[in-house]
C-alpha cells in the first residue's frame, strides 16, 4: 500500500513494487486538497496499474462527492472510506465492468440499488449500508463479499450467487443464518461480534468450509 499526499511530490510517483495493492490518499481538513492537476497526474501514474486499486479516506466536511473519480474512469478496484459523503453518483464515472468496491460508513445511509450496475464486481466491502440489500442478488460474478455494521432479517439475496467462495460479516445484528445452508461454494466464512447470534447449527451443512 502506498498513501500519497498534495501536492504531489515526484517521489511519491516512484514505480510500485510488485506486491502493492493499493495506492490511498487521506481527506482530512489538515491536509492539502488535491487539485485538478494532481488528480490527473495521479491518475496518469495509476493507468499504469490496472490491478491497483485506488482508495479515499477521511472525515472532511469539504469532500462530500465523488466527482473526482471523472479523473479515474479507468479503474478495477476503488474503495472509499468518508463520513460526511453526502452523494454517490460520482460512481458512474465508473466502468460498467468494475471487479472490487468498497463504500464504506457514512453519516447517511445509501441505498443499494447502485450496485446492480456492477454486475461483474467480484470483491465488495459494505459497511453501514443495508437499504435495499436484495439488490445483491444480480452480482453473478461475485467471490468475496464483507458486510461490516449492518443488519438485514435474511442473507437470502446471497443464495444464488454462484461463486460466491468467501463471505465475512462483522459487527450488526443479522441472526438469522439459515440462508447460508444455500451458500454451498463456500471456503471462508467469518461472524464477528454479531449481536443475539445464538444458532449456529447453519453453518453444519458448509462442508466445503
Amino acid at each position: 500500500m502506498r498513501t500519497v499526499g498534495f501536492p504531489l511530490g515526484e517521489d511519491q510517483l516512484n514505480p510500485l513494487g510488485p506486491r502493492c495493492e493499493r495506492v490511498q490518499f487521506a481527506t482530512y481538513p489538515f491536509f492539502a486538497s488535491p487539485t485538478a492537476t494532481d488528480l490527473e497526474r495521479l491518475a496518469r501514474f495509476l493507468q499504469q496499474y490496472p490491478d491497483v486499486a485506488l482508495r479515499v479516506f477521511g472525515n472532511p466536511t469539504t469532500v462530500t462527492d465523488l466527482d473526482f473519480l471523472r479523473y479515474f474512469t479507468f479503474l478495477r478496484k476503488f474503495y472509499c472510506d468518508v463520513f460526511e459523503l453526502q452523494s454517490l453518483d460520482g460512481l458512474r464515472f465508473l466502468p460498467d465492468d468494475l471487479k472490487a468496491l468498497g463504500i464504506g460508513l457514512t453519516r447517511k445511509e445509501f441505498s443499494l440499488k447502485f450496485i446492480t450496475r456492477f454486475q461483474k464486481l467480484e470483491d465488495l466491502f459494505i459497511e453501514g449500508h443495508s437499504k435495499n440489500f436484495d439488490a445483491l442478488e444480480v452480482l453473478k460474478n461475485l467471490k468475496k463479499l464483507t458486510l461490516r455494521s449492518i443488519t438485514v432479517p435474511s442473507l437470502s439475496p446471497l443464495a444464488g450467487l454462484p461463486e460466491l467462495w468467501w463471505l465475512d460479516i462483522k459487527l450488526g445484528g443479522t441472526r438469522n443464518l439459515e440462508d447460508l445452508r444455500r451458500l454451498r461454494e463456500l471456503k471462508y466464512l467469518e461472524l464477528w461480534r454479531i449481536r443475539g447470534l445464538e444458532n449456529l447449527d447453519p453453518i453444519s451443512d458448509l462442508t466445503g468450509l
